[in-house]
């Protein structure tokens, strides 16, 4: 899969997308995703509003390299999905506002917001914020001061997910405020790990 930066992407509205809390201990997480073996298209409602949810079976875990900055920031050297998928408000473009990423581990699930997507030819490749440290504040000038990843995946024109190599990566970077010399922001592919998680086993710390 073409890889998309974070910040080439067009930014997507977020009103209405809830951001997964992935508990304790799981304070970031970025991997690159192989193997997904099958997309499962199902339709569900949420009140009176029906969306189109479509799943690729992932159940493995992944791993980031050691690192004393992204120790200290929070970012977690693993990460274990059971499933990951995309949900499209029904009658509605893709990625549209109700739109969002899903998933599902073995310690949380809930919806991730699609910060942004790259237009395909059969498709397109979206973006969705994986995990935010949730720190908030202009930091330190020159200093990393924010961790957070996000997951990179692939939909049809229908919004159903494409089987194939997904992408997760971890950034650390500094605040959002003007520095004259700002820190340079490090980027993380996580790699996968030789077994998959047991059902029920925690992430590791």
């Amino acid at each position: 899969m073409k890889r998309l930066s974070l910040f080439s992407v067009l930014l997507l509205p977020s009103c209405a997308a809830a951001q997964a809390t992935l508990g304790e201990g799981a304070a970031g997480a970025a991997t690159l995703l192989r193997d997904a073996r099958r997309a499962t298209p199902v339709v569900s409602s949420v009140g009176e509003l029906p969306f189109h949810d479509s799943w690729l079976k992932v159940d493995a875990c992944w791993e980031r390299s050691a690192d004393a900055d992204a120790d200290a920031l929070g970012l977690p050297k693993r990460f274990c999905l059971r499933r990951l998928g995309h949900r499209t408000a029904a009658d509605s473009h893709p990625l549209g506002w109700r739109s969002s990423a899903l998933v599902e581990s073995d310690f949380a699930e809930g919806s991730l917001h699609v910060s942004g997507a790259l237009r395909e030819n059969d498709g397109w490749a979206p973006v969705a914020n994986l995990w935010d440290d949730g720190r908030t504040g202009a930091g330190t000038c020159g200093a990393l001061s924010r961790a957070f990843a996000a997951v990179y995946y692939r939909i049809d024109l229908g919004g159903n997910m494409k089987p194939g190599p997904l992408e997760v990566r971890g950034f650390l970077m500094g605040s959002g405020a003007l520095c004259a010399k700002p820190a340079k922001t490090r980027e993380f592919l996580y790699q996968k790990i030789s077994a998959p998680v047991p059902a029920g086993s925690p992430i590791a710390r």
